[in-house]
């Protein structure tokens, strides 16, 4: 029998993920520099024009200006705690980010939704391999990581 290597579970992940509509890019195509970049550099995880895409098709009713900023809040979290980067983003993804804005002398606030929870199908999944991520000047390549509207959630 053949071991089973690292290769092996990679391709498996792929294989398995496709028929179930994950689209497979590998890591090296959308890199900084690649003829399909999808990231400026090397420390970006987010995909952001995914998401930029997502976020529009996902919130059609709010205007185009707090869509942005939701998605500027989302790739601004920013803290030396991990504990509450991890918590805001989480409260991002599920109660959506809030933009908040005047109306009629009161403040309101657009809900910009990531992920449509409701209606699966209108999301993008997206898997991709042998992505590399530079933090701290520490270079870390992904085996697999999955992203849902340009958002990576899992890797292996």
């Amino acid at each position: 029998m053949k071991p089973i290597t690292e290769s092996h579970i990679e391709t498996f992940t792929i294989e398995t993920l496709q028929p179930m509509g994950w689209e497979y890019i590998h890591g090296l195509a959308i890199a900084p520099g690649a003829e399909k970049t999808e990231r400026d550099n090397f420390e970006q995880i987010i995909l952001t024009e995914r998401l930029r895409k997502a976020v529009g098709i996902l919130n059609p009713h709010i205007p185009k200006e707090a869509q942005e900023q939701a998605i500027q809040k989302v790739l601004r979290i920013y803290s030396p705690d991990l504990i509450f980067n991890n918590e805001t983003f989480h409260q991002y993804l599920i109660e959506k980010v809030k933009v908040p804005y005047q109306k009629d002398g009161y403040e309101r606030s657009y809900e910009v939704a990531l992920v449509d929870f409701d209606n699966v199908a209108n999301n993008e999944f997206l898997t991709v391999n042998q992505y590399t991520i530079i933090e701290n000047g520490q270079n870390k390549r992904q085996d697999v990581l999955l992203f849902v509207n340009g958002i990576s959630l899992c890797y292996c």
